[in-house]
């Protein structure tokens, strides 16, 4: 027999492998954990990614009925409310013109004489 080879020895030998067994399963444990955790965080990003795509399409979809809603409005507008008002605007204009052309006629024979009284001046500028 060999002296390095006792009953300890074999012993210690033998519960080292049977010791390490135990916490091969632990981090083959682990190691499945953690695979099923990414697994699980795969699937969540995947969702999220999901859920925002949703959202966004459902913002584009609810800015595009408001715009169409807000073309339909300003639509009827033009058709209904808008004429009366340029009609309003056009007589309003009309009324002007006609009162500023009165003021015109009933002004311009008084201006015309005022002016030919400053020329008929001798020292008027415009009178030689």
């Amino acid at each position: 027999m060999s002296k390095d080879f006792s009953a300890s020895k074999s012993q210690q030998t033998g519960t080292s492998s049977t010791a390490t067994a135990p916490f091969d399963a632990i981090v083959a444990l682990e190691e499945q954990e953690k695979k099923r955790v990414q697994v699980e965080l795969d699937a969540l990003q995947d969702a999220e990614i999901a859920a925002r795509q949703t959202c966004e399409k459902k913002e584009v979809e609810a800015e595009q009925a408001l715009k169409e809603a807000a073309k339909e409005d300003l639509k009827k507008f033009r058709e209904k409310e808008l004429p009366p008002i340029l009609k309003k605007g056009e007589k309003n204009a009309d009324a002007a013109c006609k009162k500023l052309d009165e003021a015109y006629k009933s002004q311009s024979d008084k201006l015309a004489k005022s002016l030919a009284e400053q020329l008929a001046k001798s020292d008027s500028p415009l009178g030689a």
